[in-house]
């Protein structure tokens, strides 16, 4: 963003900002929990709290999150601030350059003429400055929205790539649905292609597992893509997959940090 600061004016100071990947794989580490605080609906026959984070844990969550993203911001505003430093030190520099050349020249012709050169170079620092000005208000603008997108990007790849790392992720998941269920005594699954047979597989652990589930019927579902589950009781159905959850932890941040 920001090695196109000077560009126009062909003047190179500072060097470009980057986020570090690693301040905003420590935020996404932060924000990992709120997947497992989400309750359902009690309409559909599930428990109470259905789309909601608890209120005390998420706020300490989000507080971190949001600390580790206004880390971010403040070193991109400190590098923003060291360039117009520097281009400050430019335009003192250029004065002192051409009052210094007029002086020599100690002749009224050389004096004039100096002095046009000396007016020329300062009219060019002062749009050096005032380009300098624009860019990093415009910078600092859009920093902050760069920064929580960027997060937010990298939260749904690690989030996401756990399922295919840890097949075991989806039957957690498909788990904690079903014992928030008020009524569990007939659940019926309905999952992915690609998460099927694995689920197939866990269906003895999640009925040893979860108490008062009777009858576990697991059904393959061609419209759902990976990672996806629904859970049904005679009383409703619920959205049980990590896309749902993502989508929950990313509304949370953004609600945290005022977007």
């Amino acid at each position: 963003m920001y090695n196109r600061v000077f560009k126009n004016y062909q003047v190179n100071v500072g060097n470009p900002f980057q986020i570090k990947t690693a301040d905003v794989l420590n935020t996404v580490r932060l924000l990992q929990p709120l997947d497992e605080k989400v309750e359902n609906d009690p309409a559909d026959g599930f428990v109470e709290g259905s789309d909601e984070v608890p209120h005390e844990d998420a706020e300490d969550l989000l507080a971190e999150a949001r600390e580790e993203a206004e880390k971010i911001v403040n070193e991109a505003r400190a590098e923003a601030e060291k360039i117009l430093r520097e281009a400050q030190e430019e335009i003192e520099r250029i004065k002192i350059e051409a009052e210094e050349a007029a002086r020599k020249k100690g002749y009224e012709d050389g004096i004039n003429e100096g002095r046009q050169q000396y007016e020329n170079l300062i009219n060019e620092a002062e749009q050096i400055r005032d380009k300098a000005r624009e860019d990093y208000d415009k910078a600092m603008a859009g920093i902050e929205e760069d920064a929580v997108e960027l997060i937010l990007a990298i939260a749904k790849k690690v989030i996401c790539a756990e399922i295919k790392t840890d097949r075991g992720y989806i039957i957690g998941l498909l788990r904690e649905a079903i014992e928030k269920c008020a009524h569990k005594e007939k659940i019926v699954l309905r999952v992915s292609d690609e998460d099927f047979d694995h689920v197939e597989a866990g269906r003895e652990e999640l009925m040893s597992m979860i108490e008062g589930l009777d009858e576990l019927d697991i059904k393959k579902d061609l419209s759902l893509e990976e990672g996806s589950c629904v859970v049904e009781t005679q009383y409703g159905s619920i959205d049980a997959g990590i896309h749902t959850k993502v989508a929950k932890i990313e509304e949370a941040f953004l609600q945290a940090v005022g977007k």
